[in-house]
């Protein structure tokens, strides 16, 4: 579905930043595996994000990640390390699809949609994974990090698809996800 005046690769750059806080590189690999495959037109210059090597890179990078995920209690200093970094992947991947628009637009819906998306949902996934370390010894950990990867793949997919759709149902998880987290929260954070 395209939307007129560029809209839809808002929705698209937006959604795909938000998918930054599940997993830092996933999405700019499932971006970068779209333009390869001729799914996802990139903005001119921005062409090598399709390329195989990037490509290798950002599987290299995703994999690490994930693993590093699944170690119980490493995956809390990770998340005080992925917090930032998945801000200003959200806010680069934004602008990279963005790369057309004049720069005040490019830039206020990269720092404002893409940054903020992908704080609010890195911050949601490291305050339940804390809830959980503390509650269960970080056993669940294992289990939050599946989730929270499966999410950033159908997320990704999703952005690419079905932005709209996706933005929408990712807004309705994040706020959710803080309506539980509040709910949960020890009584020492209150």
């Amino acid at each position: 579905m395209d939307f007129p005046g560029g809209i839809g690769l808002v929705l698209t750059a937006v959604a795909l930043s938000a998918a930054c806080g599940f997993r830092i590189f996933v999405p700019p690999l499932g971006l970068a595996v779209a333009a390869s495959f001729g799914i996802m037109e990139l903005p001119a210059g921005v062409e090598w994000l399709g390329s195989p090597r990037v490509i290798a890179l950002l599987s290299l990078a995703s994999a690490i990640e994930i693993a590093g995920y699944l170690i119980p209690w490493f995956d809390n200093l990770l998340d005080s390390l992925a917090t930032p970094a998945a801000i200003v992947a959200g806010v680069l991947l934004s602008s990279l699809l963005l790369g057309d628009f004049d720069p005040l637009t490019r830039w206020t819906v990269a720092v404002i949609a893409g940054g903020a998306g992908s704080g609010a949902i890195q911050t949601s996934t490291a305050t339940v994974r804390l809830l959980s370390s503390t509650s269960t010894g970080g056993l669940a950990n294992v289990i939050i990090a599946i989730a929270e990867l499966c999410l950033a793949v159908i997320v990704t997919v999703g952005a690419l698809l079905l932005p709209a759709l996706v933005l929408a149902a990712t807004l309705f998880l994040v706020l959710t996800t803080a309506a539980f987290v509040l709910r949960k929260r020890p009584r020492i954070f209150r």
